[in-house]
């Protein structure tokens, strides 16, 4: 597999040989019609949802690619997303069919149902199931991690990363905290920002320079809900924006405002009105009532992207592959970028580059995904698996320029091996890429 660096990371998600730019057009119309979250490979007809007191399972009529909800409450009909006083558990793995509840809100009689995810919302919904919970209902290791607090946490600094070291076990995950002033928080102060990573077996995370460069205090908490307990030691580090990163934020900024024209001399191209709106039929339909609930500003932002691109290599990427992005984007956050913030990880995506904002759903089915295609667990403090994991929850796009046909070649024979077909939905894409590009092995 090839040699990379994080820093350009790059991807791909064209077809092979001669049939790269027919496909590339067929994949992105398809990706675009195929409303990503209930494709074909992910249709469910029904659940049966069953309990024992605080041990629930059930059974699946079809297939969740995005795995499953599990909704709870003293309210009858749970819902995800949670009204006020339910609660949910998130299970990424399409073969999970057992969870165990917890008396969240006092002992008593609460109404169970599990759902279909789609990303962002369910779908398809099991019969509802009537159970009593209590404070003993716990299983065993949740008796051990009450057992087993949190006493310490080590954070050191290696290389653009953190790591840390836990002695205990947290729960609820881990916030990580940093600003340019000293000592960050959780909840955040002016001028701090978070990352938030539910599974308590998260040790490393990549920062940002988000308040410019210079130097970052950085701390990581042990996650209670709403407050952090333990931190542990304040880490420096120094965080830069390089020119590309500068580049991609100038060029989200005049996408954001509206700045056609100046986006339009930088890449040598004149302004086609009938090119926009046939973009949009043909990219952008499927997305209607996601279109609806961002603002007409950032819907006409997200459609010159399609159109024209930013810069030099989303422009040769095609329109095709413009709006591929845009559909990574949606399946990893659950929502269409609404903000300048989020057209610039757009822009980061489209150019191979990590985001900034993380979507813990998106890297725990990458994971789930992982273990499928490499028969193991992924090491994210090895760089190939966290290179594998990232490119299969974000879609990172590789540069035109830096392709390389025969591994794609190679890397679609294995996909179909592992799989039994060939890439059809957004995610396989994106696993291919990983199996292509990031050097991770069995």
């Amino acid at each position: 597999m090839l040699k990379i660096k994080k820093s350009h990371f790059f991807m791909t998600v064209g077809l092979i040989c001669s049939f790269v730019f027919m496909f590339n057009f067929v994949f992105a119309c398809d990706t675009c019609d195929d409303n990503s979250d209930s494709n074909d490979s992910s249709v469910v007809d029904s659940i049966i949802f069953s309990g024992d007191n605080a041990n629930v399972k059930w059974t699946v009529n079809g297939y969740s690619n995005k795995g499953f909800k599990v909704v709870w409450s003293k309210n009858p009909n749970p819902t995800y997303p949670t009204r006020s006083g339910d609660k949910y558990h998130y299970h990424s793995s399409l073969n999970k069919d057992s969870d165990t509840l917890t008396a969240f809100d006092g002992n008593g009689i609460y109404y169970a149902r599990v759902c279909e995810y789609l990303g962002g919302k369910c779908g398809v919904y099991s019969n509802e199931i009537v159970i009593e919970l209590s404070d003993s209902s716990n299983n065993n290791k949740e008796e051990t991690t009450t057992n087993n607090p949190v006493v310490s946490i080590k954070l050191r600094v290696e290389g653009i990363k953190i790591k840390w070291k836990t002695n205990g076990y947290s729960a609820k995950g881990f916030k990580i905290s940093w600003s340019k002033n000293p000592n960050p928080t959780y909840p955040t102060r002016s001028g701090d920002k978070y990352h938030y990573y539910s599974s308590p077996s998260q040790s490393s995370d990549t920062l940002n320079a988000f308040n410019g460069d210079g130097i970052y205090y950085v701390r990581v908490c042990e996650y209670l809900g709403g407050v952090c307990r333990i931190y542990s030691n304040e880490v420096t580090i120094n965080l830069q924006k390089d020119e590309e990163i500068k580049k991609i934020e100038n060029n989200s900024k005049l996408l954001a405002e509206n700045k056609l024209d100046d986006i339009l001399a930088e890449l040598k191209e004149l302004r086609n009105l009938v090119r926009e709106q046939q973009d949009q039929i043909k990219y952008l339909r499927s997305l209607v009532d996601d279109m609806n609930q961002i603002t007409s500003g950032m819907r006409s932002a997200i459609n010159n992207f399609i159109s024209y691109g930013v810069d030099e290599n989303t422009k040769w990427l095609g329109a095709g592959e413009r709006a591929a992005v845009i559909y990574s984007y949606k399946s990893a956050f659950g929502r269409l970028p609404s903000t300048e913030e989020d057209l610039t990880d757009t822009i980061k995506i489209a150019n191979g580059r990590w985001p900034s904002a993380v979507s813990e759903e998106a890297l725990e089915r990458a994971k789930e995904k992982f273990k499928v295609i490499y028969l193991r667990e992924a090491d994210t403090n090895n760089f190939k698996d966290d290179a594998a994991v990232t490119i299969m929850a974000y879609g990172l796009r590789q540069r035109s320029e830096n392709r390389n046909l025969n591994s794609e070649r190679n890397g679609l024979k294995i996909f179909q091996s592992i799989f039994g077909h060939l890439p059809e939905t957004t995610e396989d894409w994106n696993a291919l890429q990983s199996i292509t590009y990031s050097g991770s092995t069995r």
